[in-house]
């Protein structure tokens, strides 16, 4: 069972990670630390996201 609160998807990580690797360089080494820091960032990002709206429901005809 996954915990919503914490569970970040992978491919995003793995993306953020990339990012990350390429802003440095490409210099190979870091590979977990990017991962670690790309899984904090995006739950980071998740719990400061506004919480998402409903639509405005359509007005009847006057």
């Amino acid at each position: 069972m996954k915990n919503t609160e914490t569970h970040v998807d992978s491919k995003a990580v793995a993306e953020r990670a990339y990012q990350l690797f390429l802003a440095r360089g490409g210099e190979h080494g870091h590979d977990f630390d990017d991962w670690v820091r790309a899984e904090q960032e995006l739950r980071r990002n998740r719990t400061q996201a506004p919480a998402p709206q409903s639509p405005p429901r359509p007005r009847g005809k006057r």
